[in-house]
């Protein structure tokens, strides 16, 4: 992290083991792709079950959504030739009415995407495929969900820029995250959390 921004990481623990190490895997992602890559996108959205009862977590649904995800990164940074490393990092969580769902953080290459919208397009059209249902309403951004509605998806690092600037867009992504993280480690409840490396093969891996 810039120096300007390091007293933001002083001392940064969370409560909660997997949200500890996933706010930690996201630090490590971050400073792989800002030694990489010119300039890169942070998305953050969480995906969940429809209130039905039909539909119950099984741990098939997230492999395949996370397979056919990464699948899509992959073939859309692949697109003229070049190769973009990408981050997708996840924890499984459960919400106040013991409602499991999935909290998402996406740093990849930003030439490959207009906007985040785009990744935000996908995530519903391939959840929605892996439940065999309307996937509209299962999405939830910094946008639409209250408690974090003061933050700004999809935040965009550029490294050609000044040394000023640099440390305010780092600052603007890992405030983002921290509240994140804060928020998920003020609900206590039981929690699980993986991570999709940042290789290009795609591996899946468990943070533990």
């Amino acid at each position: 992290m810039n120096n300007i921004n390091n007293n933001l990481l002083e001392n940064k623990s969370f409560q909660n083991f997997f949200v500890d190490c996933f706010f930690n895997k996201y630090i490590q992602s971050f400073e792989f792709l800002k030694s990489e890559y010119v300039s890169f996108i942070q998305v953050i959205f969480d995906i969940s079950y429809p209130l039905s009862r039909i539909f119950e977590y099984k741990y098939e649904h997230i492999q395949i959504f996370n397979y056919n995800f990464q699948k899509f990164l992959t073939l859309r940074s692949n697109l003229g030739g070049a190769v973009a490393n990408k981050n997708v990092i996840w924890l499984r969580s459960v919400d106040e009415n013991n409602m499991i769902y999935f909290q998402y953080i996406v740093l990849i290459d930003a030439n490959f995407f207009k906007n985040w919208h785009e990744i935000i397009d996908i995530v519903q059209q391939h959840w929605s495929l892996t439940l065999g249902t309307d996937g509209s309403d299962l999405i939830s951004t910094c946008n639409n969900r209250d408690s974090l509605k003061k933050l700004k998806n999809g935040l965009v690092f550029y490294k050609k820029t000044s040394e000023f600037e640099q440390a305010r867009q780092e600052r603007l992504m890992l405030q983002q995250v921290i509240s994140l993280a804060e928020f998920l480690d003020h609900e206590k409840q039981q929690k699980d959390g993986w991570m999709i490396s940042s290789t290009r093969q795609g591996e899946l891996k468990k943070i533990i």
